[in-house]
């Protein structure tokens, strides 16, 4: 198996398992992380999730697009350092286009049906990330590869 095959399968076998992720974005030079509920596109080029319009983290995404979102495979049982991955997708986050709604919706409800309140709420945005680049670290190495490059 290749590089670029064991990443994609390492970063297909994380994204599957793991419905909950890390967002990270930043203003004014601070950092700030927050839970998101996240669903993907089957390219793992774009990765969507649901925010309320009215929290720091939807407002820090329109001062500045740039987001991280990280994925791990931790089990909540024992597990063993040199089996556990953390997946950082990296790239520009913005409201869904009217065009592109429907679908990303339907992504989004096909992988978390219990919000679809949450979703339709007239307070929510519908947030998109075109991810640039995942890097997988594991914790005696980490790898990084562009996402054109491999999908």
């Amino acid at each position: 198996m290749t590089t670029n095959e064991l990443s994609i399968e390492i970063l297909r076998d994380t994204l599957e398992s793991q419905k909950l992720a890390v967002l990270s974005t930043q203003k004014d030079g601070y950092p700030y992380a927050n839970l998101v509920a996240v669903a993907y596109s089957n390219n793992y080029k774009s990765m969507v999730f649901v925010t309320d319009r009215n929290t720091r983290k939807f407002e820090n995404m329109k001062s500045s697009s740039d987001v991280a979102i990280l994925f791990d495979n931790r089990k909540t049982d024992a597990y063993d350092f040199d089996s556990v991955v953390a997946i950082t997708a990296v790239g520009k986050a913005v409201e869904s286009s009217e065009e592109e709604t429907d679908y990303l919706k339907s992504i989004y409800i096909d992988r978390h049906p219990d919000l679809i309140a949450f979703i339709n709420s007239p307070s929510s945005a519908l947030m998109k990330v075109d991810v640039e680049r995942y890097i997988i670290a594991s914790f005696n190495s980490v790898s990084s590869f562009v996402a054109n490059d491999i999908f």
